[in-house]
């Protein structure tokens, strides 16, 4: 009986080892490695499209902000001179300011620092 160093086998791998230059035989693709690749790419495509659009469906779309352009405060007798008043403004706060000189002026009522809203 022949030993393990003595089969058929071992013979084999050595001219193997021998032609390519020992290592590079481990580089070479087989078609087992091959496959293997082409598999795994389908398998993670698939995966691709069935997750995609289970994520696309689960985030909620953008909403627009309606865009006010012009707000009915109320009657100019409810805010006296030298006074204030808060409004919305679309989404936002605005602050109707009513000087002494008696004119108008309306700012945006959040603060640049804290994002709350000016009093």
């Amino acid at each position: 009986m022949d030993g393990p160093l003595d089969s058929p086998r071992l013979e084999h791998y050595q001219e193997r080892h021998d032609i390519y230059g020992g290592s590079r035989l481990a580089e070479q693709v087989t078609r087992r490695r091959f496959l293997d690749y082409l598999l795994g790419g389908g398998v993670i495509a698939w995966l691709g499209t069935v997750v995609y659009p289970l994520y696309a469906y689960l985030q909620p779309p953008p909403s627009r902000e309606p865009q006010a352009t012009s707000v009915k405060v109320g009657p100019l007798t409810d805010t006296p001179p030298d006074s204030a008043r808060i409004f919305k403004f679309g989404r936002k706060p605005g602050i109707l300011v009513h000087t002494a000189e008696g004119k108008l002026r309306a700012f945006e009522a959040t603060c640049t620092h804290l994002d709350c809203t000016v009093q």
